[in-house]
This record gives C-alpha cells, structure tokens and sequence, in this order.
C-alpha cells in the first residue's frame, strides 16, 4: 500500500486560505449542493434513504470544495 510523503500529508491538513476565485467557486458549489439538497428534501418521501441521499451531497461539496482549496485550475 502507498504512503504518503510528508509533504503530501501536510498540504492535506494545511488550511488553504481563498483567494477570490476561489471565494467564488466555493460559494457557486455550495449553492449548488444547497439546491440539489433542497430538491431531494421536497421530493422524496420522509426516509433514511432521503436523509443518505442529502448526507452524500454534503460529503461532494466538502470533497469538491477541498478539490477547490486545494489544486490549481
């Protein structure tokens, strides 16, 4: 199994503060999320599955916005 190097480790753990792009981009894929959750919660039935369904979307945007924070464009 790979590991990491060092430096690997702590641009993971690093905080990467935005700049306005990304302030931008972090807002647009939060919103985004927000409306898809919204959707699911308006449409689907009351139910573990739904509540799965909208926790899932919660770890994309974390993932998306860790994506953002980051990587370069």
């Amino acid at each position: 199994m790979p590991t990491l190097t060092n430096e690997e480790v702590e641009h993971r753990f690093n905080y990467h503060a935005p700049d306005e792009k990304k302030a931008k981009d972090h807002a647009f894929i939060r919103h985004s999320c927000i409306k898809l959750a919204d959707t699911f919660n308006l449409t689907c039935p009351v139910s573990s599955e739904t509540l799965k369904a909208i926790e899932k979307i919660e770890e994309a945007m974390f993932w998306a916005n860790a994506a953002i924070a980051r990587h370069e464009k």
